[in-house]
């Protein structure tokens, strides 16, 4: 590909549109946010936009990949219920902290370090489209594992969200060596061709008013 064309698709701002003192604020809301009183610890910004998302691509499967308590499990599972989806769910993590035993929620204890020793490397026939969502350990290394793990099994119109972006705006990234931003840019510049940058839900409430800056992408 031109390497113009290709540094034009990196070349987006990476900084968030959330004021900074109002970030930090509104980051304590989200550190103590419940969805029918579990821990779900995601952005009501961002549970909108999943909310369009759903409806918008209709996923057969979502791949959580960090499940912490299981509220942003449940979240999916009841959604894609009420607008009539069959969608599968999948909730995985190294460590079962779930406070959710849900029959619309399948949990797989699998380490986002080394996906494909797990059972996941035999879930290639889950129902398209996917929706695949990195929100685990927030490094560097672990997104870029994630990252790798579902580049081959992804088609044409999967969305995959690496989360939590928002660590360098919240002046976190060096507790995560850097957060999962580099391992996005750096994803976008090894596959220039393949992804792009969805920014009717990055920019939706504003330029990268979210919690995953540049961090939705889908498949091309």
């Amino acid at each position: 590909m031109n390497t113009v064309i290709e540094r034009r698709r990196v070349a987006r701002d990476w900084t968030s549109g959330f004021p900074g003192e109002f970030l930090q604020r509104y980051h304590e809301g989200v550190r103590s946010y419940t969805y029918r009183g579990v821990s779900c610890l995601k952005s009501p910004v961002d549970l909108s936009l999943y909310l369009r998302l759903l409806f918008e691509l209709s996923p057969g499967t979502v791949i959580e990949i960090g499940a912490h308590h299981g509220g942003s499990a449940l979240f999916f599972a009841d959604q894609c219920q009420a607008m009539g989806l069959r969608t599968r769910v999948l909730s995985v993590d190294a460590h079962d902290r779930r406070r959710v035993r849900d029959p619309r929620v399948e949990f797989y204890r699998a380490d986002a370090r080394d996906l494909w020793t797990s059972t996941l490397a035999g879930l290639d026939d889950l129902p398209k489209p996917w929706l695949v969502i990195e929100d685990s350990a927030h490094t560097p290394a672990v997104s870029a594992n994630v990252l790798d793990f579902f580049h081959p099994r992804l088609a044409s119109g999967d969305v995959v969200v690496i989360e939590d972006g928002i660590l360098t705006e919240l002046g976190l990234s060096k507790q995560f060596h850097g957060g999962p931003t580099p391992a996005v840019q750096q994803f976008l510049i090894q596959y220039p061709a393949d992804y792009r940058i969805m920014s009717e839900y990055t920019d939706a409430f504003g330029r990268n008013v979210t919690y995953s800056p540049n961090g939705w992408l889908e498949r091309l």
